[in-house]
């Protein structure tokens, strides 16, 4: 991986919070210069986790004073609260499909001892 310096004196604040990496697997023979993933901070991440907790959407107001709060571009809160909410589902789902699965063993079982 190659840590790059952000492209532009307007995000020299999103280079002070973030790590900018471009991973090399992910280049192409055409000179298309891959995506960057912005890493967020311990502290952006944290900010943004206990706000998560308090509400699982924002609304547009909250939406921009968090990110001006945590440096980071509107649209980039909004998608972290897109990708924090499919994981916090798929984390229930797993949850839910394990009390199911235990349920169904219990009922098995509890069958074939009637049986």
């Amino acid at each position: 991986m190659n840590r790059l310096p952000s492209p532009g004196s307007d995000d020299e604040w999103i280079a002070s919070t973030m790590e900018v990496v471009v991973d090399e697997e992910n280049t192409t023979n055409d000179g298309v210069v891959p995506r960057k993933k912005l890493r967020l901070s311990k502290e952006q991440s944290r900010l943004l986790e206990e706000s998560f907790r308090q509400n699982h959407t924002l609304n547009p107001r909250q939406k921009e004073a968090l990110a001006s709060q945590l440096k980071l571009r509107p649209r980039q809160v909004e998608v972290w609260f897109q990708n924090r909410r499919a994981r916090s589902k798929l984390k229930q789902t797993e949850m839910e499909f394990q009390y199911l699965k235990r349920w169904f063993e219990f009922l098995t079982k509890q069958n074939q001892e009637l049986q």
